[in-house]
């Protein structure tokens, strides 16, 4: 009854709950949707200060209450709902935790003014179970797009939608050609096929083998063995599949090697992976879950009564990812002797240690030992 937007602005059109029986209802949307967000969460993101004390307390406190989890709920909420997700702290006895909601539960006002409506401004009070929220104060909001009611909604399940359909339409058409295939043959197997019969099958497969290339009906002996999908299938379909693969890896942002495996050879392989993981830290990690990672840094130092010291360094810090690329143990081993070597070769010119460390190629815990 708080809620003002509800009395002048609100459509019943429960655009979450249906966007998220589509994720569950087809059978490869759901990876689709869950890989890239898993991806980009394989390790939490740090927040960097001076102090090391502060750095690691508040990786364990993220890790005690679960962050991950609440952080991939606000990722999937904001890719299945045109109106986008909501992150609320919640304080209790002091401590501050956090909650995700999908759009099922909170609405916002929208100004007047549509001249720059993809601006975020132009996103007015929110307001979450009757109670206003104020956005990167009281509430962090994830949108992907703004409300379809206005003519620009937008949402990651409606594009991921139409992979999944295409991947399944080509399953589903296998599936179909090869019922049809068997019915072919052992319907019509053996002696009884005479000519007349031949006939027929050929004039009603004709309109078949123009779209669908199968090979042209010949007679079968009793008894015999074929691999119908390696003489009628496999040739057509190989290259269908490969365009369908393309176009999932598309939309969802994810090399299409991270679903189906790859048969590239190692330099095109190790090109998608580089790629992936750029999109990747680009797209979703600066993206989207720094912005929402501050927020929270931010509110548990100003408002968690643990962090209390800790207050005036609310947003003097930096976030640090995690590399997304998992370096082999050789590539290891071959990085390390990199770094002994640069090491070794700076050593014989110690007089540049503050040119070196300027550059920024010298770490700070390193100093290059002097004498002789």
């Amino acid at each position: 009854m708080k809620d003002p937007t509800l009395v002048g602005n609100y459509i019943d059109y429960t655009p979450y709950l249906y966007n998220y029986k589509d994720y569950l209802a087809i059978p490869t949307l759901s990876k689709i949707v869950d890989k890239p967000i898993a991806y980009a969460l394989r390790d939490l993101p740090e927040a960097v200060f001076d102090d090391k004390e502060l750095t690691k307390a508040l990786a364990d406190h993220f890790n005690k209450m679960n962050l991950r989890e609440t952080l991939a709920k606000m990722l999937l909420y904001s890719d299945c709902s045109p109106r986008g997700s909501l992150l609320v702290p919640v304080q209790r006895n002091g401590r501050v935790t956090f909650t995700a909601f999908n759009d099922s539960y909170f609405s916002y006002a929208t100004r007047s003014r549509f001249s720059a409506i993809d601006d975020t401004s132009d996103v007015g009070e929110l307001f979450c179970l009757g109670y206003g929220l104020k956005n990167d104060v009281s509430a962090k909001f994830l949108c992907p797009g703004f409300e379809p009611m206005l003519g620009v909604g937008k949402n990651r399940v409606a594009q991921l939608r139409e992979a999944a359909e295409a991947i399944n339409l080509y399953i589903y058409t296998i599936k179909v050609l090869c019922v049809r295939a068997q019915t072919i043959i052992q319907k019509h197997n053996g002696e009884g096929m005479n000519d007349a019969l031949l006939a027929a099958l050929e004039k009603n497969l004709a309109n078949i083998n123009k779209t669908l290339t199968l090979n042209d009906i010949t007679r079968i002996d009793s008894g015999t063995e074929m691999d119908i999908l390696s003489s009628n299938f496999s040739p057509g379909f190989a290259d269908i599949a490969s365009a369908l693969k393309e176009f999932i890896g598309i939309q969802a942002g994810m090399h299409s090697d991270f679903y189906f495996g790859s048969s590239s050879a190692y330099q095109a392989n190790n090109f998608n992976v580089m790629t992936t993981n750029a999109d990747i830290h680009a797209d979703i990690q600066r993206g989207k879950i720094e912005p929402v990672f501050k927020f929270i840094v931010d509110t548990v130092l100003t408002y968690d009564a643990r962090f209390g010291k800790y207050k005036a360094l609310a947003g003097k810090f930096d976030v640090a990812f995690e590399p997304l690329y998992q370096y082999t143990e050789s590539e290891k081993l071959d990085e390390d002797k990199k770094k002994i070597d640069n090491l070794v070769a700076m050593n014989d010119s110690r007089e540049l240690e503050n040119g070196f460390r300027a550059l920024g190629v010298l770490r700070d815990d390193v100093d290059l030992p002097g004498g002789e």
